[in-house]
This record gives C-alpha cells, structure tokens and sequence, in this order.
C-alpha cells in the first residue's frame, strides 16, 4: 500500500510517501528474515538535496535518516554507497542497492550507524521511483539551490547589518 501527496504553500512544496517495507535480517540457520516497517519519505523543497525517512515498526521506534536525494535517484539503477571517497568507501552509513527478483524490483537501503551493527531495509523500487519523480516535480534534479553560496556570503559581508554599515565585514 502507497500514497503520494504533493501539497504546496506559498513557501515551499513538499511530497510524502508512505510505503510498506521491510527490516530484512539474515541467519545461517534460518535464512531471511523480514519484519514489516513502515517508511515515510518526506521531501521539502526548502532542502532539496535531501530526503527525511522515517522507518518504524510495530515494535520498534520510528528512526529517522537523511537520504541525498541524487543517492536515492542513482540507487534505483544502480548500486550507491554515500560518500565519493575511495578512502572512506568501507565506512559509509547509506548505501543502496537495486535488485530484480521474482515478484518484482526491491531496493535495498542498509544504513550502517556508527555504533550499531548495519541494518537492511527492503523497499518496492517501482514505489521509490514514483517518490523520485514526484520530487522531480517540486525540484528538478540539477536544479537544486545550495543553502549559501559563495556570492551570498560576499553579499551578506558587503550589506549593512543592524548594528551600522558594514563594509567588507568591517563596521565603519
């Protein structure tokens, strides 16, 4: 079961997705297993580079991570880990995974916290897929604003602020 809702206010547009999904755990002797969560992925325009998911389960409290969006997008065709340092390769906390099996296309998130033992999350890829192009709507990809740019802070430090005129960062 899934829902999409885009809404808009006059500052900002956000999407929600709440989705089945599962807390997969595997053991020699039992093979996976799955527990079913429940996920929500919150995107606001206002942060545009990152996606809020919430996981929780019926007998686990809701944990939220931030996702790249871009990470999510590359993540459905083909397998991300977080960072683009081949030196901190081993130690990212997200990576994610596309997988065709029977039944359908899963994505697999695992989120490796750093002092907890990793964890799996199974999520329909045709669900996160519909979440990313709903995201699409509000944001293109590639048309994401940096919180502050460098020409911001050149125009902050050559602005009057409350206490006098400022220029260049010096109060005259």
């Amino acid at each position: 079961m899934t829902s999409a809702e885009p809404t808009s206010s006059p500052r900002k547009a956000d999407v929600t997705a709440r989705l089945d999904a599962n807390l997969l755990s595997m053991h020699l002797s039992d093979g996976v297993q799955s527990v079913p969560l429940r996920a929500q992925l919150d995107y606001h325009q206002d942060r545009a580079f990152e996606i809020a998911a919430t996981f929780e389960g019926a007998q686990t409290p809701a944990v939220t991570w931030t996702i790249g969006r871009d990470q999510l997008a590359l993540g459905l065709t083909s397998s991300t880990v977080e960072t683009t340092d081949d030196l901190q390769h081993d130690a990212a906390d997200i990576a994610i995974h596309t997988y065709a099996l029977p039944g359908g296309c899963w994505t697999l998130i695992t989120l490796a916290p750093p002092t907890e033992a990793a964890v799996e999350i199974g999520i329909s890829t045709h669900d996160l897929i519909q979440f990313v192009a709903d995201t699409e709507d509000v944001v293109a990809m590639g048309a994401e604003r940096a919180p502050v740019t460098e020409a911001d802070h050149r125009k902050l430090l050559d602005s009057p602020d409350t206490y006098g005129d400022t220029t260049n960062g010096v109060a005259t």
